[in-house]
């Protein structure tokens, strides 16, 4: 009996951490981006739709999670979450939540030259550049992030 039951909560257990909705792990290097089939190498930039059956899709640049949404590759209703690589090295933003840079400055993998943190303090602007809010690339998209 007791075997049983330490079989169920393993399954169950296994079960709730192959759902979570939050961001998976990128594999620097190997993963490739779902837009331009690009490999992620560069860890100040990349974003991550999460549908809402937990897939993950994984972009390389801001403007590749763009191209992938405006090309209405999944339905705007199927998209659960997405999450932005904090340009400063502190993992994952939801992108609802974070402030996008777009700035000359900014070597992004596909020339876009965006890059999001986590509060506008958290990068140094200079005359040029634009501060910009999710909503302002993606008006009227709602997410559903828990």
């Amino acid at each position: 009996m007791v075997k049983r039951l330490s079989l169920i909560g393993f399954i169950g257990l296994l079960f709730l951490t192959s759902c979570s909705s939050g961001p998976k792990e990128i594999d620097w290097g190997k993963n490739a981006c779902e837009f331009c089939k690009m490999t992620l190498m560069d860890h100040r930039f990349g974003a991550q739709i999460i549908n809402k059956h937990g897939k993950s899709y994984i972009f390389d640049d801001i403007i590749c999670l763009s191209g992938f949404i405006d090309a209405a590759t999944l339905s705007s209703e199927s998209i659960k979450c997405i999450y932005l690589i904090d340009f400063n090295g502190s993992g994952f933003i939801r992108a609802d939540e974070s402030v996008i840079i777009k700035s000359e400055s900014i070597r992004s993998p596909m020339s876009s030259h965006l890059a999001s943190v986590r509060a506008k303090n958290d990068f140094t602007t200079s005359p040029g550049d634009n501060i910009l809010k999710f909503e302002d690339l993606f008006p009227g998209m709602e997410l559903k992030c828990q």
